[in-house]
């Protein structure tokens, strides 16, 4: 009787952008692979766990990482128990406060799964924390030192940007600064870019004289002025409301920055904003123009942030517009206004920006689409089963495929050896064999996480949110990304297309759409 493979998965985690420059996602990918060859353990490297940048110190990776996802596949069955899951170290799963993070650490144990901590090449499971108790005060000790070295960490940092705040009138804090300046290396000081420093005197002007943002949007479209948006975001071809909006309320283009520090309240990243400083920036803007506009802005309540009210669409980060793929925003057109209240908008943003001729559609007409089919939602759902089959088949039928190919061109080969583009048609059917086995490996593992008992309860959860009136939005819309890549949301025929992460689409019916256009929903 052939012995049974035991399988083992890898948890990667690495807590900031700059360990990904480094060699810490390569290490601990070595070391994973090395433990699972000499051990017998097959690494099922399709469902490999990753939290790239992700914290372990407050639990991030365990609430909302993958880490957790790894978690919720242990109580679905999708991994099973018996099975290995290898981690550098355990301090790689959790730098929480012991008392919070050993019940992560017994989550896993308890599920029948034998944690592995690479570098030292300590085995924890049921059976041998039981034979010998003390792996579980070893373990904790390695729990205390890891949260007594992330906390000493934190202090030190803090106490460096303090320093550094302190200075802050004379020396940069970092290169970040407006997208219309940038930090000489040598010099250490902020240059103007003055092709873009006109476009904010332009807007602060155009502000100033009392023009609308939208207006002040529409014409440097209009004029083909390049967008240059805000740092550290993806820049699109057109100019927004929002970003214009961005850049009159910033106060560095009078050359003013504020410092924040960051608080954690209750699991929530918060930044708390430090005495300005003066003078930091490079003034883009004259005083006397840069002083109106922020007297004209001083009465509007400060743009609150989406960590600071939670999501109030149901479907905010998945719209998108039928006509031309981009991004649908919602816009407010007035809920204080008598009879307008809850008539916000789902708008694409190229139609924001004259080049999509999309209609927009009526925010709460597809929330309560979305709530009043939820059962019919759930129904009708593709569970991906008969789709990942399928792609199976065909996908063990084209390596079945390739290694005959490879095998005729071989045997071709053996009879001419001397023939050198033989010798090249076989490395070419190698690759392509090699890349149908990885095409193959990879459509398994997706059976396994996006099976029946998966989906199932991905479902049956969304259906339960959008079912209770009293859910939260964010609440549901976590649940709706968690279930879907994106929602089409068309404003000519009424129709919102669910498309499921498992494969396959469902319509759903929340208008009559514009004269002539007729929905062709299906719930």
């Amino acid at each position: 009787m052939a012995a049974v493979t035991v399988r083992a998965f890898s948890y990667l985690r690495f807590s900031s952008a700059e360990q990904a420059k480094g060699d810490s996602l390569r290490r601990q990918s070595t070391l994973a692979a090395d433990y699972a060859l000499s051990h017998g353990l097959e690494l099922d490297e399709s469902l490999t766990f990753q939290d790239l940048g992700v914290s372990a110190f407050r639990g991030t990776n365990a609430r909302t990482g993958a880490l957790g996802a790894f978690l919720r596949a242990v109580d679905m069955g999708v991994v099973p128990a018996g099975s290995y899951l290898l981690v550098e170290s355990l301090d790689r799963v959790s730098r929480q406060d012991p008392w919070d993070a050993m019940p992560v650490f017994q989550q896993i144990i308890n599920a029948g799964i034998t944690l592995v901590s690479l570098q030292d090449r300590k085995v924890y499971s049921r059976e041998e924390l039981r034979a010998n108790p003390l792996k579980i005060m070893e373990s904790l000790f390695v729990m205390i030192r890891a949260n007594e070295e992330s906390a000493t960490k934190g202090r030190r940092l803090r106490a460096a940007w303090s320093q550094k705040r302190a200075t802050a009138a004379t020396k940069p804090l970092t290169a970040k600064c407006p997208s219309w300046l940038r930090l000489d290396p040598q010099t250490r000081r902020f240059e103007v870019i003055e092709e873009r420093a006109a476009v904010v005197r332009r807007i602060f002007d155009e502000a100033a004289r009392g023009e609308s943002l939208n207006g002040i949007t529409t014409r440097l479209n209009q004029d083909g002025i390049a967008p240059f948006g805000i740092p550290n975001r993806e820049t699109r071809d057109f100019w927004g409301r929002s970003t214009v909006a961005k850049i009159i309320d910033s106060p560095a283009a009078g050359g003013i920055f504020v410092p924040h520090r960051i608080e954690h309240v209750e699991g929530n990243k918060r930044r708390i904003p430090q005495d300005a400083i003066t003078g930091y920036f490079p003034a883009v803007v004259p005083s006397d123009v840069f002083e109106i506009v922020r007297a004209q802005r001083g009465g509007r309540p400060a743009p609150k942030t989406r960590a600071a009210t939670g999501v109030r669409n149901l479907v905010a980060g998945l719209a998108t517009c039928p006509a031309c793929g981009s991004t649908m925003t919602r816009v407010n057109k007035g809920t204080a206004t008598p009879g307008k209240a809850g008539r916000d908008r789902l708008t694409c943003v190229s139609a924001k920006a004259r080049r999509c001729a999309a209609p927009s559609a009526v925010l709460v007409d597809v929330e309560d689409a979305l709530r009043r089919h939820a059962q019919a939602i759930f129904d009708e759902a593709p569970r991906g089963e008969d789709e990942v089959l399928t792609a199976l088949d065909r996908a063990a039928m084209a390596v079945e495929a390739s290694e005959a190919r490879l095998s005729g061109a071989l045997d071709a080969l053996i009879a001419s050896p001397g023939s050198s583009a033989l010798r090249f048609r076989v490395d070419d059917l190698e690759a392509q064999r090699d890349q149908a086995r990885k095409t193959l490996q990879g459509l398994q593992g997706i059976a396994r996480a996006s099976g029946v008992p998966m989906v199932e309860n991905r479902l049956k959860r969304l259906r339960d949110a959008l079912a209770d009136a009293t859910a939260e939005p964010d609440a549901v819309n976590g649940l709706l990304r968690e279930a879907l890549t994106e929602v089409q949301v068309d404003g000519a025929t009424g129709v919102a297309t669910l498309h499921w992460r498992q494969g396959g689409k469902t319509e759903v019916v929340f208008g009559w759409g514009k004269p002539g256009a007729s929905p062709r929903g299906k719930v």
